[in-house]
């Protein structure tokens, strides 16, 4: 046990940087109702070499080249019988050893440790390892069921998942070995080859940041080791982004006197924020309104990241085959669809080309060159069309109050992931998370019950019509948090991705 190490795709994580992925969660619920006896407080989690405990609801960064220890008391009250169901987690590739008396200088068996190991799971796997404790006579009494179908008193549990930080990946460093060399110039052309290679990343092989792994990013790495000019950002640190906008829910965006009432204004609404979305030109912000050329954004979840079958996540997202939900080369047909959407609501006048009665809007964003130049565009592009978009800029914190306010809009954001899961952009538009800067899912529900869910197909139970968000969008995450089916797992987070897009709250601007 003293030699476990923690390994990751079959390479020993020895070296002396920070962690590669979070490993545990402590969770240690109560499975068999209340009591004042919960043994469950006591059960931690350590790493070796660091005397932190991790309790329940802890998440654990797990260093290269340790190891994780669960710790349960072995008899919280007298009595009962503690037991592992280890069998569970090695169904998902984790390896588990115990040993009562692990940690130096405890020669008692107060605490039971089991030692974790992930060097045959892969970034997305999960399971659950349980300590449960039985009475004794279920397990060896006149009637027992043994340990098989013994229901436990209680039980405490630690969430296993392998997810992958990415804050310490170089842009420029394609073989993953923690430096830009000629060796990731020659990894990248061996990849192009066909060829095989060790390691390879692509989000950090695209060193010219086109979306797109070719020679150029091979010979951007070269003229960057030749300190000729090259792409900025080779050689820092790279993670996954999107630069986007978001509209205050709570706006109203029907004309004045519309007859609109209830589910069908908040219908109308949501196909007048995605016809809105239609009229920014997303190609001219990411390659001339920027002093760094970026990707256009079609989609929330930010390119780069895997999809269940390593394909892209982005490539199949909204249409599929790396279409996305916007067509950001094609403004002039974005154009006119906004426009034919628009008239179902507001009048147009066919001479000037341009709409009479659009409420006026307010676009807020943090003082800085980059999101005024972009505001700046997106006035215009209303403004084409005849719709009024004030622009405002304020300080951080002021805009942040603001946001909290409401008094907006539509306000820019961006969102930039820690770790290699398309649920880190998912997550934010539940109902009650903190960073839901729309307010979909808050408040007053009259009138919004317009979502659908249906989760038979991922062999759910659970199918909702004309609800709220919080019944659809916050369940469907739940489903994905709970599957165990890596590709319905997936398939699921592009539904959560189609719920969000088809609000029309996001607008997706580039990548990071």
């Amino acid at each position: 046990a003293n030699e476990l190490t923690v390994t990751f795709n079959g390479k020993t994580l020895d070296e002396p940087r920070p962690a590669d992925y979070n490993l545990a969660i402590i969770t240690a619920p109560i499975l068999c109702g209340e009591s004042e006896n919960d043994p469950t407080p006591d059960s931690f989690a350590q790493v070796r070499g660091d005397d932190t405990r991790y309790y329940r609801g802890d998440t654990i960064s797990i260093p290269k080249g340790s190891d994780v220890y669960i710790c349960f008391d072995t008899d919280p009250y007298g009595g009962l019988i503690p037991g592992w169901r280890g069998d569970l987690i090695r169904e998902y590739g984790f390896e588990i050893d115990y040993d009562p008396t692990f940690f130096e200088g405890e020669e008692d068996a107060d605490y039971a440790y089991a030692h974790i190991s992930a060097k045959n799971s892969e970034v997305g796997d999960k399971a659950t390892l349980y300590y449960s404790w039985y009475r004794p006579e279920d397990l060896f009494g006149e009637d027992a069921a043994g340990w098989d179908k013994a229901i436990p008193v209680f039980s405490s549990s630690v969430e296993l998942e392998v997810t992958e930080d990415i804050e310490d990946f170089w842009l420029g460093d394609a073989d993953t070995d923690g430096e830009v060399t000629i060796l990731d110039a020659t990894c990248i052309q061996r990849r192009l080859a066909g060829l095989d290679v060790n390691s390879f990343r692509m989000l950090t092989a695209d060193a010219d940041r086109d979306g797109e792994v070719t020679i150029l990013d091979a010979t951007d790495i070269q003229r960057y080791l030749a300190g000729l000019s090259c792409s900025e950002e080779i050689g820092e640190a790279v993670a996954y982004g999107t630069y986007y906008a978001v509209w205050n829910v709570s706006e109203e965006l029907l004309p004045e006197g519309s007859s609109l009432e209830g589910a069908d204004a908040e219908r109308a609404r949501a196909e007048i924020r995605r016809a809105l979305d239609l009229l920014i030109d997303r190609r001219w912000i990411a390659e001339e309104g920027m002093p760094i050329q970026r990707i256009p954004a079609s989609t929330f979840v930010s390119k780069w990241l895997p999809d269940a079958d390593g394909s892209e996540f982005h490539s199949n997202a909204g249409r599929g085959n790396g279409a996305g939900y916007y067509d950001s080369a094609s403004y002039g047909s974005n154009l006119e669809e906004a426009v034919d959407i628009l008239k179902k609501y507001y009048t147009y006048d066919e001479s000037s080309k341009k709409f009479t009665d659009v409420p006026e809007l307010t676009y807020i964003f943090n003082s800085g060159e980059v999101h005024a130049n972009i505001a700046n565009k997106i006035r215009n592009d209303f403004g084409a069309v005849g719709i009024t978009l004030k622009t405002e800029s304020y300080d951080w914190g002021e805009y942040l109050d603001i946001l909290d306010e409401g008094n907006y809009s539509l306000a820019r954001n961006g969102w930039i992931i820690e770790h290699e899961t398309p649920m880190e952009f998912l997550r934010i538009w539940a109902s009650d998370d903190p960073d839901n800067s729309s307010g979909v899912g808050r408040g007053d529900q009259t009138g919004k019950a317009i979502y659908s869910l249906d989760l038979k197909p991922y062999g759910i139970d659970y199918a909702v019509t004309d609800a709220t968000w919080a019944q659809t969008y916050d369940k469907l995450l739940e489903a994905i948090d709970s599957c165990g089916d890596k590709a319905a797992a997936y398939s699921m987070m592009h539904l959560a991705e189609d719920m969000i897009m088809s609000t029309g709250l996001i607008v997706p601007l580039y990548y990071y």
